[in-house]
């Protein structure tokens, strides 16, 4: 990479081409594998400085340590603009960063002429006069990014730049650079600039590809020599001799440079198969150097690693760590299915990552573990033989702390085929250095290789040492506890995706992003409209996880569940920019999804739910993507039960009996209260029913002479306030039957009865607290001509609870009418739309337009109406 303090031009380019081929006919060749990793750096180093980028998320870079470049770079012919902006360069949450926090640099294509200079924005940050370094071992870890035109960089400069020494006088090395394009994915281009060239193109070997995962690289510079390493491997050694006997390297203080660049003589432009953003993630970068005290070993009595992949969380809650402690060997991955996979069936991916060892020059692969010296440990070490197809094609040996385990180990023929896993487990006490050494060397064919190691110490029996005294004592007993791991296993799942933990304005706890396979992290502050389950909610929409395609993999209990997916398109600013698949359990659920086209606008949320997903055996396991354009992206994940469907039925049927023998005019009033109170826990409830009659008679005695019986009018009020639960639908049947009564008066005091039958209620799933209030009043006028026999006045009335229509008259009857156009719907408010009943399951405000298909997650069909 090129300062824009001074020129460049493609000569420097055409010069690490010849370097190259000078460097072939010299015969050139890399030297021996050092023992080195980003934990064990070179005898007689100590840790002088380091970023570990470790500010809160969101936040530039440590302004102590980084200046930034800005503008265009108009000697290179780049297409990007470099700024300070949040939007290009800001520290981010990540899982397989080393502290779970790493600089984020990211190249954006606003949209526009793609060819033009200035159109893209990315960031350089540099430490220019505030941390320069001369001689040292210099060491980042990153994961670059890729595509046609994309061109990132971890490099150093001369400081005398700044001094009026121009380039390239002032010197430059470049520990890594790479030009995305498809050729070049798997190449890192080490070189160094002081008016020579020299550049070497080390790859990964086995075709790998640097995108795919983090790499350490370094540079050991040293008086008249400096040495490039890539995940530990010497890959090239410089001197004055290989550089044309030019040297601008002794006693000259170099300070870093971090920067993704976009197009440019030596890249090329973006095309059409360049998607954005496109994201470097730095780890850390740190600088060792002579007279500093070497790094404090990490000591634990737990291990678990998983070779040349990234952290993992298995089916029973065990995290495994990133690749580590390693000195030694490649990464490389596979996604073949594993058959027998331990410690579940899900846990393929422990065995779909690798290190193994290279032969050539007898390199070989060791992993060093330091634990406490006070306990026996169980070592696991897990294979599985995902490339070769017959036995006798790998055999290697291995052994733990110089003690041989297996010769001419076989893969294959010990698992019984190809991907087949298969774990082989020791008992080992440490060495005297308080470490586990597991050593793999080569055999009779092939590299050995190592997919993930397991390292707990040994549970004892517990043991008792009884003492005695005159008087028994109870003996006192040594124990040694057993380490255990319990399966994380949730009926609720809220994940913040790419994010921190977060508490909704619900009150909800959505936990940092977990239980992922692949994929990659990003942030945004921008304002997020039409935010669930309130405005205020935002945040679940401001952080993501993308890639094409990664996984989540949930472990629930059996049942059924609902699954919400939330997004925010807070990149593209047009439909068609990005357009994935999503699956739940291998069923795609989503297809071609255009988040921009789904919610409406960039930077406005939706919502997609999925009901009655059940688990495979036992997991919710979501793939997002593959992507036809771009990548899949999710921002947040939440897995809750089912909400049981709940139907309540009431019957009433009240008959009552009222017989009133009366002289002259009664007045007979009767108030009838009827009270029905029902209570469901998650199961079909059980519906009681209590109900009070109360007769009141009121007889008026005036003498008349004739008896002419009146029917009774009777007047019923029907007051039904259901508090609904869980999406209950409110039937309510009523008859009323008024039977005018037989009255025959003979001038006997009258005699009131009343009969009240109380009402049957059946109520299924989750029931609501009904009252219903009715009043009957019954005022016959009699007239009677008084002889001398006792009348007989026996009036009967039976009224039963008349139909209750506060609505319309359909089976929808009973509920109370919600308006769309209202300003908040409260949970159990119910709306009738189309002849189809609909109650709210989740409080929010109405929408503009309201329609059911439009919010599936809000509202619960509850049947025709008609």
């Amino acid at each position: 990479m090129k300062s824009p303090k001074h020129l460049a031009d493609n000569v420097c380019r055409v010069m690490k081409a010849l370097s190259l081929l000078a460097l072939i006919l010299l015969g050139f060749q890399s030297a021996a594998l050092a023992d080195y990793t980003y934990e064990n750096v070179p005898a007689g180093y100590g840790l002088a400085w380091s970023d570990e980028f470790n500010g809160a998320v969101g936040s530039l870079p440590n302004s102590a340590n980084w200046s930034y470049d800005t503008g265009v770079n108009q000697p290179n012919s780049e297409l990007e603009n470099y700024t300070n902006s949040t939007n290009n360069v800001h520290v981010i949450a990540d899982p397989n960063a080393v502290d779970g926090k790493a600089l984020a640099i990211i190249a954006l294509d606003p949209g526009g002429n793609n060819d033009q200079m200035g159109n893209y924005t990315s960031a350089r940050i540099h430490t220019e006069d505030k941390k320069t370094f001369t001689y040292g071992y210099m060491e980042a870890r990153v994961r670059m990014p890729y595509g046609q035109g994309i061109w990132p960089a971890f490099w150093m400069l001369g400081n005398d730049i700044g001094n009026g020494v121009s380039w390239p006088a002032c010197d430059e090395i470049d520990i890594m650079e790479n030009i995305g394009n498809s050729g070049d994915q798997g190449t890192n281009h080490m070189s160094l600039h002081d008016g020579s060239d020299t550049t070497f193109y080390p790859a990964l070997p086995g075709g790998q590809l640097y995108h795919n995962a983090y790499h350490t690289f370094a540079a050991l510079w040293q008086p008249n020599q400096i040495q490039f390493f890539v995940d530990g491997n010497l890959m090239a050694t410089d001197t004055p001799a290989t550089l044309g006997n030019n040297w601008a390297f002794n006693n000259n203080p170099n300070f870093f440079l971090l920067n993704v660049a976009v197009g440019g003589n030596w890249p090329g432009n973006p095309d059409a198969s360049t998607s954005f953003p496109q994201t470097m993630v730095v780890d850390y970068v740190r600088a060792y150097q002579t007279g500093f005290a070497a790094p404090t070993p990490v000591v634990q009595p737990t291990w678990r690693v998983r070779c040349g992949g990234d952290n993992y969380t298995d089916s029973q809650g065990n995290v495994w760590s990133s690749d580590t402690n390693f000195t030694g060997g490649w990464p490389a991955a596979s996604t073949n299915a594993i058959t027998g996979a331990l410690p579940g069936a899900g846990d393929q991916s422990l065995y779909q990552w690798e290190r193994y060892g290279n032969t050539t020059g007898g390199q070989n692969l060791t992993y060093t573990f330091n634990v406490p010296a006070s306990s026996n440990y169980q070592v696991t070490l897990k294979f599985a033989e995902d490339y070769w197809t017959a036995a006798g094609k790998r055999l290697f040996n291995y052994a733990i702390n110089g003690t041989t385990e297996a010769t001419n180990f076989d893969i294959f023929a010990a698992a019984g085929g190809q991907f087949r896993a298969l774990d082989k487990v020791y008992t080992v006490s440490p060495n005297a250095n308080g470490q586990i050494v597991i050593s793999l060397t080569t055999g009779g064919a092939d590299n050995p290789k190592i997919d993930a190691i397991q390292i707990i110490p040994v549970a004892t029996s517990p043991t008792a040492t009884p003492t005695k005294t005159n008087t028994p004592v109870p003996p006192t007993a040594t124990f040694t506890p057993t380490f255990t791991s319990t399966p994380l296993t949730l009926a609720t799942w809220r994940v913040r995706a790419g994010g921190t933990q977060l508490t909704d304005s619900q009150g909800n706890v959505w936990s940092a992003d977990t239980n992922f396979t692949g994929g990659t992290v990003a942030t945004v502050t921008t304002a997020i409209t039409g935010a669930l389950p309130t405005t205020a909610d935002q945040a679940l929409y401001q952080s993501e996880r993308y890639g094409n395609p990664y996984t989540y993999s949930f472990p629930v209990p059996a049942g059924n569940y609902q699954v919400t997916m939330k997004f925010a398109e807070t990149y593209w600013t047009a439909a068609g920019k990005r357009v994935f698949n999503a699956s739940i359990n291998g069923a795609t659920v989503l297809t071609n999804f255009d988040i921009f086209a789904a919610a409406g606008a960039m930077n406005k949320a939706t919502d997609q739910v999925f009901n009655n997903i059940a688990p495979a055996n036992g997991l919710i396991t979501i793939q997002m993507g593959p992507a036809s354009v771009d990548n899949a992206k999710v921002d947040a994940i939440q897995i809750i039960p089912m909400p049981a469907t709940a139907t309540f039925t009431a019957t009433k049927t009240n008959t009552v009996v009222n017989t009133t023998t009366s002289t002259n005019t009664p007045v007979n009033t009767a108030t009838w209260t009827a009270t029905a109170t029902s209570t469901n826990t998650s199961a079909p409830p059980t519906a009681t029913g209590t109900f009070t009659s109360t007769l009141t008679p009121v007889n008026t005695n005036t003498p008349t002479s004739t008896n002419t019986p009146a029917p009774p009018t009777a007047t019923f009020t029907v007051t039904n306030s259901p508090t609904l639960t869980n999406t209950p639908v409110n039937t309510a049947t009523s008859t009323n039957t008024a039977v005018p009564p037989t009255a025959t008066n003979t001038a006997v005091p009258p005699t009131a009865t009343n009969t009240a039958v109380p009402p049957t209620a059946t109520n299924t799933a989750v029931p609501p607290t009904a009252t219903a209030t009715k009043t009957v009043t019954n005022s016959p006028t009699v007239t009677s001509t008084n002889t001398p026999v006792p009348p007989t006045n026996t009036p009967t009335h039976t009224p039963v609870p008349p139909t209750a229509t506060p609505t319309s008259s359909s089976k929808c009857a009973g509920v109370a009418a919600w308006s769309p156009n209202s300003v908040h719907y409260a949970i159990g408010a119910k709306v009738t739309y189309a002849g189809v009943l609909y109650q709210c399951i989740q409080a929010h405000n109405s929408l503009s337009t309201w329609t059911p298909p439009a919010t599936p997650a809000l509202w619960m069909n509850l049947g025709n109406c008609n």
